[in-house]
């Protein structure tokens, strides 16, 4: 608990850091670093299923879907739309077949490459499409670096706080099990626990800000019980998900017969490890933010 503790204080420090000093550039390159890790865990993973993902294929077409889409964006190339990354990482995959014998050819291979794709880098790519909301919304954000940042940093926040507040709970009062089969720790209470607190804490950033920070950090968020209904639901959504999202990771690892997708974060894991909440969290997190607390 101590070494998780630790290594969480520490992973947000450096998350702060990097975003202050670097803004956008230093998030794309964040994101993109830790989905190839990621990525090349879940790989991990599937070898573990006695699949044989290719895996230096598969990595570059992860970083084709996160770094390519930020590029698109920053190049200013209005012909070409960053939905575009996706397929063409896709279509890559699928011609590697081709260039094999046919005894070498599998269809587990093709399967998993793909699954890994789709699963890991493309889920997190949306973190780097939270920056391009300034040019979509410029009202609501002003165009502002700053206010991107802030809602991506917010949607990291609740969806990892039904992490915090499930362990809590789920060790004060935790009874009813989730899913035995899959996650034999994580109770009912507890993930009714997490998705409280990732509501405190998805309603009670934004209210700090608009307490003690002069400038509009999130600029669609008042006072008025409206508001804070609307960010308190949507916070739970994302946390229901974010829940979803811990227990997809741990049936791979089940799957492969692996206690932890790496070893390199003390207490914690590998990198799929720290994101497995984000993963599916990222996106419904993204479509919710436009539809919702833009509008």
């Amino acid at each position: 608990m101590l070494k998780r503790t630790l290594s969480t204080v520490i992973l947000w420090t450096s998350l702060c850091a990097i975003l202050y000093f670097f803004k956008e550039d230093g998030a794309v390159v964040l994101v993109a670093s830790v989905a190839f890790f990621a990525q090349w865990e879940c790989y991990r993973m599937f070898q573990g299923m006695k699949y044989a993902p290719y895996t230096a294929l598969g990595l570059c077409c992860g970083l084709l879907v996160t770094l390519g889409t930020f590029l698109i964006w920053r190049m200013d190339l209005s012909f070409i739309t960053v939905e575009v990354t996706l397929p063409c990482a896709l279509a890559l995959v699928c011609f590697a077949p081709f260039f094999q014998s046919a005894k070498n050819r599998n269809i587990g291979s093709l399967v998993s490459t793909l699954a890994g794709i789709i699963i890991v880098p493309y889920g997190l790519h949306f973190f780097i499409r939270l920056v391009m909301l300034k040019d979509l919304y410029p009202e609501s954000l002003s165009g502002d670096s700053v206010t991107v940042l802030a809602l991506g940093l917010w949607l990291i926040a609740v969806a990892k706080f039904s992490d915090v507040g499930g362990l809590l709970v789920g060790k004060l009062c935790g009874k009813t099990k989730l899913s035995p089969n899959i996650s034999p720790n994580k109770t009912v209470e507890g993930a009714l626990g997490g998705i409280l607190f990732s509501m405190i804490v998805g309603v009670g950033i934004p209210a700090l800000c608009v307490q003690f920070i002069n400038r509009p950090v999130f600029p669609t968020f008042s006072m008025d019980m409206g508001d804070v209904i609307r960010w308190g639901i949507v916070s739970a959504i994302i946390s229901a998900v974010a829940i979803c999202s811990d227990l997809f990771e741990s049936l791979l690892k089940r799957m492969a017969k692996m206690k932890d997708s790496g070893s390199f974060i003390p207490g914690i894991g590998g990198a799929f490890d720290l994101v497995d909440s984000l993963v599916f969290a990222g996106p419904v997190g993204y479509f919710l933010i436009q539809i919702v607390l833009l509008k």
